[in-house]
């Protein structure tokens, strides 16, 4: 499990992208 929260703004994002990329096999996190 990867954990990276950057700013608490982008958390949410960043989980819900976590998520996604886990349900295609791999692990994207996006920081803007």
């Amino acid at each position: 499990m990867i954990t990276a929260i950057h700013p608490l703004i982008d958390a949410p994002a960043a989980l819900a992208t976590v998520e996604n990329g886990h349900s295609s096999g791999k692990v994207v996190i996006k920081v803007a």
